[in-house]
């Protein structure tokens, strides 16, 4: 897998054979501000656009930053256009321990379901690819 990009917020990376864009935001993102969380998204949206995946793993497992309702907006208006564009067709996110968080990376990623994109919650990463290469 090619790291494409790497922040204290955010990793990127893409698995060819698998045509697999795989994301990573580690427990510093509990510091992270609402700007710095739209500059961070810029990188999927570029990256997306650059390699047009067809699957996303999101490991937000240590994810710690709160996506309000403005922001599942703003990413909704940002991702959608971007996900419809490059046919992207399944997502599988592995989700953090904490109720809240999870709670609204749950939510943020729903809004986006307007495209025709599988998106599915895994706890396991395992399992998560298993759905993700099944055809």
């Amino acid at each position: 897998m090619k790291i494409l990009y790497k922040s204290d917020f955010y990793q990127i990376s893409y698995d060819e054979k698998h045509q697999l864009m795989h994301y990573y935001h580690p427990a510093a993102t509990f510091d992270m501000t609402p700007a710095q969380y739209q500059e961070e998204l810029q990188a999927i949206i570029k990256y997306s656009l650059e390699y047009k995946p067809k699957l996303g793993l999101g490991d937000l497992r240590d994810f710690q930053f709160i996506i309000t309702p403005d922001m599942q907006e703003w990413m909704d208006e940002q991702l959608q256009p971007v996900n419809q564009a490059i046919n992207f067709q399944k997502h599988a996110v592995l989700l953090p321990s904490e109720f809240i968080v999870q709670l609204s990376v749950k939510q943020a990623v729903e809004i986006n379901l307007d495209t025709n994109a599988k998106t599915r919650y895994f706890a396991d990463e395992q399992e998560a690819r298993e759905w993700l290469f099944a055809s």
